[in-house]
């Protein structure tokens, strides 16, 4: 059974929701923080093991807001999430504008893999984002401007308003983890 924590000041479940705010894509910085975003990316699975370290097998059974996901659920949806990121970029950078498949997140987290412990996940995240490390740094300005079709959206995104996406997606679930956390 999990247990709903949070701040008496946080009342507010949008608050909860997107405790870093609303992903806003700024293209001058997508496009001129290219190193900043790699960096925040590549550090992202150490940042997080380390703020694990510690932690109470019970704790990774709260949730970060009334109908949330728990935070073992969180960290879990990040490999998930993580690793299709890599794979998408991968095809951007193979294919021209090649077609990708959304996934249900939701039905994701019910299924037996996410009762893993969460060092698993944070292991994987480590494997992902150092082979993703790898591309990344080695991308030209004209592969940041590859396109892949995203199905679910109906829509083309381009490798920079992805990498800024997923830079977000880090922080967003961070906080969420943060929140489940807290003593």
């Amino acid at each position: 059974m999990s247990r709903f924590f949070y701040e008496p000041y946080m009342t507010n479940i949008e608050q909860l929701r997107y405790p870093t705010g609303r992903f806003a894509y700024d293209e001058n910085a997508a496009i001129n923080d290219h190193p900043i975003m790699v960096a925040a990316l590549c550090d992202f699975p150490d940042k997080l093991q380390q703020r694990l370290i510690g932690i109470t097998p019970e704790k990774f059974n709260r949730t970060y807001r009334p109908g949330g996901w728990t935070a073992q659920q969180v960290i879990h949806h990040l490999y998930d999430s993580h690793t299709h990121a890599f794979m998408r970029f991968k095809w951007a950078l193979t294919e021209e504008n090649p077609s990708i498949l959304p996934y249900n997140e939701e039905k994701f987290a019910h299924l037996a893999d996410y009762n893993l412990p969460v060092e698993v996940a944070v292991q994987g995240l480590q494997v992902i984002h150092r082979k993703w490390h790898a591309i990344l740094v080695h991308m030209v300005e004209s592969d940041w401007q590859k396109t892949y079709f995203h199905t679910g959206y109906g829509q083309t995104f381009h490798l920079h308003y992805a990498m800024a996406m997923y830079v977000w997606h880090c922080s967003h679930h961070f906080a969420h983890i943060e929140l489940c956390l807290k003593p």
